[in-house]
């Protein structure tokens, strides 16, 4: 809850997430990226920063009680875990540790990339995607 109350503290002081938009990016993407591709930076910060109040409220009390680590186990559904290897929201250690308690999950890791891998490098992400959903064939 630590992490939480200064961005709760900020949202309610200013009415707006716009005062989180800048380190929800640094934490959703690398500087490479953004010198990259600055339009798509720019696209992205504003809308995080457009987010209601209230809807990252909501997202974040909601991410805050979830922990579905114990009923992983009884996946039963092919799992892909996708994960960017510098990414600080949910780290690689992290996500391994998912891929190693659903019954035979595949991990893989874009280097890199931080939290939307997909979009900081979309080719890389969408060969790995076409890669396991043809093996699951």
């Amino acid at each position: 809850m630590a992490l939480w109350t200064p961005r709760f503290e900020a949202i309610n002081g200013a009415g707006s997430v716009e005062p989180l938009a800048d380190g929800t990016m640094e934490r959703w993407f690398t500087s490479a990226f953004k010198a990259r591709r600055p339009d798509r930076w720019d696209q992205i910060r504003a809308t995080v920063a457009a987010t209601t109040p209230a809807g990252y409220l909501g997202c974040a009390a909601a991410i805050i009680k979830f922990d579905v680590q114990q009923k992983l186990p009884s996946v039963k559904t092919p799992t892909l875990v996708v994960c960017g290897d510098d990414d600080p929201s949910t780290p690689p250690a992290g996500n391994k540790k998912i891929a190693e308690l659903i019954p035979g999950a595949r991990y893989q890791e874009i280097a890199d990339a931080r939290h939307i891998s997909m979009v900081e490098h979309p080719d890389i992400f969408n060969r790995i995607m076409q890669d396991w959903l043809s093996s699951m064939r």
